[in-house]
């Protein structure tokens, strides 16, 4: 029997699904609904096959995409999907096979596509979320396959750091002008958008050509600009509004992406029994209970947190209370008895109190 997962963002964010989906090595449909519109992503044994908003014709969000990084003309796009009915294939099939463009560029496209789409569902903190166990397709000839767990981290990295850059960032529409200036030294990133930026552009036409998505075409934004190799103009800089939604305002650096891995791997542990014996639609139960198999198992997530989140094991279990993973009186029975744990390799087996 099938058993649908469902629920609400304000109760679960998408890392803890995220992160759920990806450790049961589920495969199907995530929909996520918002006030903008429904997004979809798919699963493939874990792995998101595609994320992108359900549009609708002349090639959805993958043709719009294809647009917006100068690819493709309108007109293209909508042939495309026109030719591609008549001949029952998908829009990216018929996109490669008519030569419009070549299966590395489109995988290229398409999987910026499904990181812009992670990236913004990251900052959402309200919606509607269902997943189905279902079929999924192989997804754009080209594109990769994402494990779930890299997405989350490296979605919470870059919301981090967004704190820092967003509010520096201009409207989309503001103006670009090149200036004159050296160019040495410049990081990737940088150089790559200021090959993109044509003398006038906007900075969403001057992010889209680039491909570097919003984020890594933000940071290197604020890097040109800082060295004076660009000019911003239509509107101040730091008014950049919206621009993907607003990021969770919880504090930035080790113990945000921490916590949130530690709430995901909760929200595993919880969901551990939900397969066996939830009915039909039954939503995600909220973490909770008591006992010491309960406790145990804090304990062992917040080591598991710690370790994804600085890719070490730590010298003691009392550095899961100094980072803010735990308070130090999780650490101990309520009668004070501490737990510990043991290395092997590079795992750790945590242990309780002996007797």
């Amino acid at each position: 029997m099938s058993v649908a997962l469902r629920g609400n963002l304000e109760d679960f964010g998408l890392g803890e699904v995220l992160q759920l989906i990806g450790q049961q090595r589920k495969t199907g449909v995530l929909e996520v609904e918002l006030p903008d519109g429904p997004i979809e992503v798919h699963f493939e044994a874990g792995a998101v096959v595609s994320a992108a908003p359900r549009a609708g014709g002349q090639g959805g969000a993958l043709g719009e995409m294809l647009v917006r990084c100068g690819i493709l003309d309108r007109d293209t796009v909508a042939r495309i999907e026109e030719e591609r009915h008549l001949e029952l294939r998908s829009f990216a099939g018929h996109a490669v096979a008519s030569g419009a463009v070549s299966a590395e560029e489109l995988g290229e496209v398409a999987e910026l596509l499904t990181r812009e789409t992670i990236f913004e569902l990251l900052q959402c903190r309200s919606g509607a979320f269902r997943f189905r166990s279902c079929e999924v397709d192989a997804g754009v000839p080209g594109a990769s396959q994402l494990p779930a767990e890299q997405l989350l981290m490296d979605g919470l990295r870059m919301l981090d750091e967004w704190r820092a850059v967003r509010p520096r960032l201009p409207q989309p529409d503001a103006g670009l002008r090149l200036r004159p200036g050296p160019a040495e030294g410049l990081s990737e990133r940088a150089a790559k958008l200021l090959a993109a930026v044509t003398d006038p552009c906007t900075v969403a036409e001057a992010i889209d050509r680039s491909r570097l998505g919003t984020f890594e075409g933000g940071r290197a934004l604020v890097e040109l600009v800082d060295r004076g190799l660009l000019e911003v103009s239509g509107t101040d800089a730091g008014a950049s509004g919206e621009v993907h939604g607003a990021p969770r305002p919880e504090a930035a650096g080790f113990s945000r992406a921490a916590a949130a891995v530690l709430a995901a791997l909760f929200a595993l542990a919880v969901a551990a029994w939900w397969p066996r014996a939830a009915p039909p639609g039954l939503p995600i139960p909220p973490p909770g209970g008591a006992g010491d198999g309960l406790a145990l198992l804090r304990v062992r997530s917040a080591l598991d947190a710690y370790r994804v989140a600085t890719g070490a094991l730590p010298a003691s279990l009392a550095e899961l209370a100094e980072s803010g993973l735990l308070p130090p009186d999780a650490l101990t029975t309520p009668d004070g008895r501490p737990y510990y744990y043991r290395r092997r390799g590079d795992a750790a087996l945590v242990l309780p109190p002996e007797s």
